[in-house]
């Protein structure tokens, strides 16, 4: 005689539930396959419309960056008419119309603006660097000594002659009134910096890197120093310090510079390859992938 358990007995799945079990397995595992099948063309989808978005949004930052732009020369316009004997009046308008890229229309407006500049060094200096921004060198630079006679113990009228005497290969007088302009400005970096990319123009590289380092002390947080510093050593073969100056160049520029400066770290580093020799050259992916890293998804 058999002997049954006693309690109740455990329950059967429904007749069919196993195959529905296994078809909803197979289901969902399909769906899974077809969604990491899709993935790569998702992620390009995505990629595309970023780019389209940021597109779109650099448009419509133009657009009224334009529409700004236009604004202020009609207003600048209107002021001239208004004071046509103002000669700030007509500096303004003259600005206006080189953001708005009418070279012509400026150089007429400062053209206008140079009788009264002949008892002014201030506006002689304006509108000296307003021909410079042109390309107007010759005017620039005649108004710019226009200033410095005005004003002789101006040490801005001083800087501002030296730069443009150097620009035009004058380097003697351009370098004395540099030198004077640093004595006179202790606190500014521009004199140094003019100084420097003379130096650096002429192959001196120790003095405009003496130069550069005075200027760095008095704007420590100008990332373009770092810069300079960062190529001046690189073309004396210092390639470790050059290095580092760019470093601190990343440090201190905004992230929108970043891939021009990783790009020149690479630039070094296949320099130190060259002079190193393939069997030494130092490993430069790192800094590829770094430099792409920080800057495809923008």
């Amino acid at each position: 005689m058999t002997h049954r358990p006693s309690g109740p007995r455990p329950a059967r799945p429904p007749r069919g539930a196993q195959p529905r079990n296994r078809f909803l397995l197979a289901l969902l595992a399909l769906v899974l396959l077809a969604f990491l099948a899709s993935l790569p063309w998702q992620i390009r989808n995505w990629r595309e419309a970023s780019a389209l978005r940021r597109d779109a949004s650099r448009q419509q930052a133009y657009l009224q960056q334009l529409q700004q732009a236009q604004g202020d020369l009609r207003r600048a316009q209107d002021a001239v008419r208004a004071t046509p004997d103002d000669p700030n009046a007509g500096l303004a308008l003259a600005q206006q119309l080189i953001q708005n890229r009418d070279f012509p229309g400026a150089a007429a407006q400062l053209h206008a603006l140079e009788p009264a500049a002949m008892h002014s060094s201030d506006l002689a200096g304006a509108a000296a660097e307003l021909y410079q921004k042109i390309g107007y060198t010759d005017r620039a630079v005649a108004l710019a000594r226009l200033a410095l006679r005005l004003a002789p113990d101006s040490p801005q009228a001083a800087l501002q002659l030296g730069v443009l005497d150097m620009q035009i290969g004058w380097q003697a007088p351009g370098q004395a009134l540099l030198n004077r302009a640093a004595r006179a400005l202790p606190n500014s970096a521009e004199p140094h910096l003019a100084l420097a990319l003379a130096a650096n123009q002429s192959g001196a590289y120790k003095d405009a890197e003496r130069e550069l380092i005075a200027a760095d002390k008095l704007r420590p947080d100008d990332w373009h120093i770092a810069t300079l510093l960062a190529d001046n050593r690189s073309a004396q073969g210092r390639d470790a310090e050059a290095l580092q100056s760019v470093a601190d160049a990343l440090a201190l520029a905004p992230q929108e510079e970043a891939a021009a400066l990783y790009a020149r770290q690479a630039q070094i580093r296949l320099g130190q390859a060259r002079t190193r020799g393939a069997g030494k050259a130092p490993d430069i992916a790192p800094t590829v992938r770094s430099a792409l890293s920080k800057t495809a998804l923008r």
